[in-house]
């Protein structure tokens, strides 16, 4: 349905199993481990089943094209009649009538917004060309042999090997297509692994991601930890890696690329590398590579602003509980004793967690009254009460310094509801991208009698203090800034919500801006006294990059100071509630989840 093409790529921009951040199973490995049969999907997967409603129908053919991923081959299940419409696809690899599987072909797009877009296209006329089929199927005598293509594809090579991972795959196909995008079935053991802390690395310090050089695949360095031993030995982004200890690594895989680079402390390491028509070879010593949640340091020309920045909501320590909450404070604690005069909070980039560390996050900055809300959410499951979940009083404001927030298209769910409450109440600027559009919640449960999977399912949505809604709709910035000074079509795309068929649709009010003239000033501001292009342009050399909107958040924080746009004893916004909500407004936040127990310390929102 034009998924597949998008799935496959957006592993390949978002895997992390490097030096950096690798040392847990993957979510295939733990479905392997589980040993499940493909028939156990026999109730939901034939031809009755598959026919029986659209949504079914577009289910099973979800499950056909994830289980064709495990072919070596790059195929997918399409309509006969868009295939033949569509030259690009050739002869079909095997025919099933109104059906066909083929190779799809190889993508024109040169670059990851060119994909984006290309893939969206693709996924809305082949949408539409399944719905089309079905309506055949349900209104003639039409039928598609499901059964048929599944016994092909149990006779692929691939099949008996991956059969426990495919049972997966295609178990989360139809939750995504009959439930929502964020409902899915997980093996217990890998969501243990989920809130487990990150293992000790030791390795190099480099993000990779997967590129190709003279017809082979080679690891590229997208970014270098700071002070890590590539960052000290003089590795750069854009670095292309040939080989390792003197091994050609072309077409390795990128986990056994992994394998070679990690080891023990101190062991040194020779890295062949291609930079600018020139192959270079480096040596360096393997070292113990931090990865930090949270991080800290002094910004700006004076060194007067402070920066904090938040990966995840989901750091938990086994008696301490929860994290993300205490390091922030710590962080927001160590910038002000040095003199901070105003705060950068960066969430680029950060996915979400835990509901309740978005509260908790959320009323370090903001002064609210006790049932003034954080968030509102709202139930999905029959018969549960919609709840709100207000500030957590009697903790006190923790911070008064003028902030900015910097939020990207991949600031998703707990971080948009960090976003919209400092925004609603007009506690903080946002500089940036608009945000993903998750405003969903979902919570973990116990699935079947063995113990062996648990279930995330989608329970409510979530809205903004004022009422307005992210999902799909996004937080939008008050200052938009992309990550280069004059973006292109393609700086400007990326994945989002919206890019999922089967999200919920947005609903309520639109956001419109609520102080115009503010928000004027501080881009005048920005544009008469900023330095952000001028700064961008002298770092595009740095070994640890250009960090354009960074630059840009400093120029704001600079403004909103010298200009005034806040301060400590600016009124905020208060917002009337709204009609659904059915709880107590007083409520201290713990003691709602105590007594709802649609709402648990379990919920997260990514």
């Amino acid at each position: 349905m034009g998924i597949r093409g998008i799935a496959a790529f957006a592993v390949v921009l978002s895997f992390v199993s490097s030096p950096v951040f690798g040392g847990k199973k993957s979510l295939d490995q733990s479905w392997k481990d589980l040993g499940l049969k493909f028939d156990r999907l026999q109730k939901s997967f034939n031809n009755t089943a598959c026919q029986s409603e659209e949504k079914k129908f577009l289910a099973c053919v979800r499950g056909v094209d994830v289980t064709l991923d495990y072919d070596q081959e790059a195929l997918a299940l399409l309509p006969e009649s868009y295939r033949a419409s569509h030259s690009d696809y050739g002869p079909a690899v095997e025919n099933f009538g109104a059906v066909s599987i083929v190779k799809v072909p190889k993508s024109k797009a040169k670059t990851t917004g060119e994909f984006i877009r290309e893939n969206r296209r693709i996924t809305a006329e082949t949408q539409q060309a399944w719905k089309d089929l079905y309506l055949e199927v349900s209104t003639t005598d039409l039928d598609i042999d499901f059964e048929a293509i599944k016994t092909w594809l149990k006779g692929r090579s691939f099949f008996a090997e991956k059969e426990s991972q495919i049972f997966g795959a295609v178990t989360n196909a139809f939750y995504e297509i009959l439930k929502d995008p964020h409902t899915a079935v997980i093996p217990v053991p890998h969501y243990k692994e989920m809130n487990e802390p990150e293992p000790e690395i030791v390795g190099i310090g480099v993000l990779l991601q997967v590129t190709e050089k003279d017809g082979k695949k080679y690891p590229v360095v997208m970014k270098l930890v700071e002070d890590g031993p590539a960052h000290k030995a003089g590795l750069l982004p854009k670095d292309l890696l040939l080989s390792v200890d003197g091994k050609d690594i072309g077409g390795t895989e990128l986990e056994q690329i992994t394998s070679a680079i990690t080891g023990k402390a101190g062991t040194e390491l020779e890295l062949g590398v291609f930079r600018k028509g020139a192959n270079l070879t480096f040596k360096l010593n393997r070292a113990k590579v931090e990865n930090r949640n949270v991080s800290s340091k002094m910004v700006g020309k004076h060194g007067d602003i402070g920066y904090v920045r938040l990966d995840n909501f989901m750091e938990i320590d086994e008696e301490k509980g929860p994290l993300p909450c205490l390091h922030v404070k710590d962080a927001i604690s160590d910038v002000e004793s040095k003199g901070a005069k105003s705060l950068i909070f960066d969430l680029r980039g950060n996915g979400g967690g835990l509901l309740i560390e978005a509260v908790c996050i959320s009323n370090l900055f903001l002064d609210l009254e006790p049932g003034e809300p954080v968030v509102l959410t709202k139930s999905m499951v029959p018969d549960k009460k919609s709840s709100m979940l207000p500030s957590s009083k009697p903790a006190p404001i923790f911070t008064k310094l003028p902030m900015v927030l910097l939020i990207n298209g991949q600031s998703a769910s707990a971080s948009e509801i960090v976003a919209g409450a400092l925004q609603d109440y007009q506690r903080a600027f946002l500089v940036g991208e608009d945000s993903y559009g998750k405003g969903t919640v979902q919570d973990f449960q116990p699935l079947g009698t063995k113990g062996e999977l648990i279930l995330k399912q989608t329970i409510a949505r979530f809205y903004m203090p004022s009422g307005r809604t992210n999902q799909i709709a996004t937080v939008k910035v008050d200052v938009t800034r992309y990550s280069v000074p004059n973006p292109t079509e393609d700086d400007k795309t990326t994945m989002r919500e919206a890019d999922y068929y089967t999200a919920f649709p947005p609903v309520g009010p639109q956001w419109v801006q609520p102080r115009p003239e503010t928000i004027s000033k501080l881009e005048e501001c920005m544009k008469r006294t900023g330095t952000a292009e001028a700064d961008y342009q002298s770092h595009l050399e740095d070994a640890l990059g250009a960090d354009y909107q960074l630059y840009s958040a400093i120029d704001a924080a600079n403004c909103v100071v010298s200009e005034k746009l806040w301060t400590a004893d600016a009124k905020h916004p208060h917002f009337e509630l709204p009609e659904w909500l059915q709880i107590e407004k007083a409520k201290d936040f713990f003691e709602l989840i105590k007594e709802n127990l649609n709402f648990r310390f379990e919920m997260r929102t990514y």
